[in-house]
């Protein structure tokens, strides 16, 4: 398979390619003028004000520096003339982001449907007929994301878990070209608010691998449904979820289950229940967590675990946490002291990603260092001095993530370019650093 990279480009304020052109002024532009831009010349990611984008960027921030060609972002246009579909859809990278559009007709998805790539994000519509949507699963790409629509009827459902249904076919003889899809195919509805049995029995009928659905809740008879979905992997948004939930979503039998729960708290019962789960990925808003509750939630049987609602524990709850028995834990705290940080160095995984961090003082960067797994990330601080920076020089983990560093001083820079472990920062930093490694 054409790997497949990135590119950010914006538009409206951001428009860079000259400040007298205007967006349909843009789209005049050749496509080899369009390609031949580079990340650093189109955006600085630390501006970048798409929160779903900026999200996206900053996991993949290093594809992004090693390969700037592929990913299109025009989430600020809310409407699209003919001439700019036409252009758009000779776009060819990978990816192409049209989140601004809230409503398209049935010529409108014929367009978007002949677009080249591969990903396809139409997350600004809140609705769409079935005439549209039958033609949009039209769209050769292996992935629709949909995530803004909130409602959808039986035969909206039908219309779309067409796309690509004949992808079992199209991969064999793509197999047989010596190119190979490792299961990305899928269609993401996740900003559904409710989904009923009937829709749900629709749903699962697409033959994609991945299928990404919400709701604010499921009965016992939608979560019996959806779990005979034979894709691959199951993603499911839920704004609230029960024992009895937990444990007919246990019967899944795909490779992988992926749950994102917007709740703001969990009784212990359903925390043993999803304990019990074998899930891939499990995200969890809560406000806040006692001990008893983390360390059930630390028996949880899954590769990643993010508790984003959670802006500050104690040492109590992140000795419990650190026995969590995956590999990514992902934790959006704002505050984090010395005592807490090194309860939390002791978690044995691969990851720990703290975004909510502005600010990290010597003592806590200290603690962090002692981490002995592959990746520390501390995305969300914005500044360190020299202290902090010797604190962190002394990293155990091999990787080291500060791309939300905003400026750094000259002896600041020195002591970080003698960092034996790997160290990532946006472009601007990293120069700055590279000036005093040692040849």
């Amino acid at each position: 398979m054409k790997k497949l990279f990135l590119i950010g480009i914006i538009l409206g304020s951001y428009l860079l390619f000259a400040q007298e052109e205007s967006p349909e002024d843009f789209f005049k532009i050749s496509q080899e003028q369009i390609q031949k831009y580079s990340t650093a010349e189109l955006m600085d990611l630390d501006s970048f004000q798409d929160k779903e984008a900026l999200d996206f960027l900053d996991f993949f921030s290093e594809e992004i520096k090693k390969n700037p060609k592929e990913y299109l972002f025009l989430n600020p246009l809310s409407q699209l003339s003919v001439l700019q579909l036409t252009t758009l859809v000779q776009f060819n990278g990978g990816y192409l982001f049209l989140n601004g559009l809230q409503k398209i007709d049935e010529s409108t998805a014929k367009m978007l449907a002949q677009f080249n790539g591969g990903y396809l994000s139409l997350n600004g519509l809140r609705t769409i007929d079935e005439a549209s949507a039958k033609t949009l699963s039209q769209f050769k790409g292996y992935y629709i994301s949909l995530n803004g629509l909130q409602t959808i009827d039986e035969n909206t459902a039908k219309a779309l878990v067409q796309f690509r249904n004949d992808w079992d076919d199209y991969s064999k003889n793509l197999e047989k070209q010596g190119i190979f899809f490792i299961g990305k195919q899928g269609l993401s509805l996740n900003g559904l608010e409710q989904i009923n049995e009937a829709t749900a029995k629709i749903l699962v009928q697409f033959k994609g691998w991945d299928l990404s659905l919400g709701s604010k809740q499921l009965d016992k008879a939608t979560s019996e449904a959806l779990v005979r979905f034979k894709g691959h992997r199951l993603y499911l948004n839920l704004q609230k979820i029960d024992e009895s939930t937990a444990k007919t979503l246990s019967q899944f039998k795909g490779d992988y289950l992926y749950l994102n729960l917007n709740v703001q708290e969990i009784d212990e019962e359903t925390a043993k229940a999803l304990s019990q789960l074998k899930v891939a990925y499990i995200s969890l808003e809560l406000k806040q967590i006692d001990e008893a509750t983390a360390k059930t939630i630390a028996q949880i049987m899954c590769c990643f675990l993010s508790l984003n609602g959670l802006q500050k524990i104690d040492e109590v709850t992140a000795k419990a946490l650190s026995q969590f028995r995956g590999r990514h834990l992902f934790l959006e705290l704002h505050e984090l002291d010395e005592i807490t940080a090194t309860a939390l160095a002791q978690f044995h995984g691969s990851m720990i990603y703290l975004k909510g961090l502005e600010r990290i003082d010597e003592a806590t960067a200290k603690a962090l260092a002692q981490f002995k797994g592959e990746d520390l990330s501390l995305n969300g601080v914005q500044q360190i001095d020299e202290a902090v920076a010797k604190a962190l020089s002394q990293v155990q983990a091999w990787n080291l993530y500060l791309n939300g560093l905003q400026q750094i001083d000259e002896s600041t820079a020195k002591i970080l370019a003698q960092l034996k472990r790997s160290i990532y920062t946006n472009r601007e930093i990293e120069e700055q650093i590279q000036k005093y490694k040692k040849k």
